[in-house]
């Protein structure tokens, strides 16, 4: 029975990267083996003292009561094809977290490095379809319409999943992949993972993902002062990164654009205080939240009450910033994490998911530089997205 969850662990590993639809059925599969596998009280006593699981269901168990509480389901930030916010809380923070409980309870440690080398091959067939894209040797109007390729895939954003997604997926990988190259001791294999190291780099810079992108940078700098500690390294390694920054901007046209644009963008914001931009409709979601929450001791505490949140802030802004109000009904979420949980699950979601932060920072490893860096780029990537409310971003997670 281990055995099989095992493998199945692995090829969850992988699958997830390419299809939320096949990642769901392993963990079907696994859930039932798991289920005919036993040892109830074993599990039972693993969970119970283990502070993540108990932080990923206390969350989910507060979104859920915040939900029954507004007594509304269809006027929330529900993700997905259903309006349904409960619906929407039982898949993503019931169903998803059972993958947890099963790691952590009856997956064998010893198979991580398989894990991990399953995820990176995934990874390096995506990113020989984004080259394969972005340098125009596949037909993408043919193989979208076999649905073999993402939608929105283009020849100038050759991202095979959305782009903040796939920039996410590649600033995890280039760090478990600088990881696996200090570990790693045979020659021929640090230079094929150098390789792939390099391609990983170019392609997140070849692909529209602003977020993961900065996102390294962040990573990048934590990782540099995490694990070197002679200061010429550190000052030699943050000229490195410095470099391909400025390189990335210099000759990549996608990467120029995107930084160009979010420097309009800000500009428009800040100076002319127009929020309809990408960037600028971020940072009017952000005010907007701030100043509900901020505007009634309730609100404070209690936030908007997930199953009517939509419709309690698109009210709150019409009365008091009406030109960002359209821009709560154009949006599907708030593109912040961290005001997302308060929203939705009042100020004991936001401040349960910081103690899962530190949980997560907590874990005893001799990769804290690696722990430190991928981390920071979650805390990053949080104040532009709801990852957490993104079926493949979280399972990254």
């Amino acid at each position: 029975m281990k055995k099989a969850l095992d493998l199945l662990a692995i090829i969850f590993a992988f699958s997830f990267v390419f299809s939320i639809a096949a990642a769901n059925i392993i963990l079907t599969l696994m859930l039932i083996l798991w289920l005919i596998e036993g040892n109830f009280q074993e599990k039972f006593n693993i969970l119970k003292k283990d502070k993540i699981f108990l932080s990923l269901i206390g969350l989910a168990v507060l979104l859920l009561i915040s939900t029954i509480f507004s007594n509304d389901l269809s006027h929330g930030f529900a993700l997905g094809k259903s309006n349904n916010e409960l619906t929407f809380i039982i898949k993503r923070f019931f169903w998803l977290s059972l993958i947890y409980p099963i790691f952590i309870t009856s997956i064998d440690k010893s198979i991580t490095p398989k894990l991990i080398t399953a995820f990176l091959i995934a990874m390096f067939l995506n990113e020989l379809i984004s080259y394969s894209v972005y340098f125009h040797l596949i037909d993408i109007n043919y193989w979208k319409s076999k649905h073999l390729l993402y939608h929105s895939i283009k020849y100038n954003d050759p991202s095979p999943m959305q782009h903040s997604f796939y920039s996410l997926f590649l600033a995890v990988t280039i760090f478990l992949l600088i990881n696996q190259f200090f570990l790693q001791k045979n020659l021929f294999m640090k230079i094929w993972i150098a390789l792939f190291l390099n391609s990983s780099t170019i392609n997140l810079f070849v692909n529209g993902g602003r977020t993961g992108q900065l996102a390294f940078i962040i990573g990048a700098i934590i990782y540099i002062f995490s694990f070197f500690k002679k200061k010429r390294f550190i000052f030699g390694m943050l000229l490195f990164v410095g470099a391909i920054f400025f390189g990335a901007y210099k000759f990549s046209p996608i990467f120029h654009n995107r930084i160009n644009y979010a420097i309009s963008d800000l500009t428009l914001t800040f100076k002319h205080n127009n929020y309809q931009g990408s960037w600028g409709a971020r940072i009017g979601l952000d005010i907007v939240s701030w100043k509900y929450l901020t505007s009634s001791f309730k609100n404070f505490i209690l936030g908007a009450g997930a199953g009517k949140a939509k419709e309690k802030l698109y009210t709150f802004a019409k009365k008091n910033y009406p030109q960002i109000a359209k821009g709560i009904l154009d949006k599907h979420h708030l593109h912040n994490q961290y005001f997302q949980y308060w929203i939705d699950g009042s100020i004991f979601a936001f401040l349960l998911f910081f103690y899962l932060i530190y949980q997560v920072l907590a874990i005893p490893t001799p990769n804290k530089a690696l722990l430190y860096a991928l981390v920071a780029i979650f805390l990053f990537a949080f104040i532009a997205d709801v990852f957490l409310y993104r079926t493949r971003t979280y399972l990254l997670f």
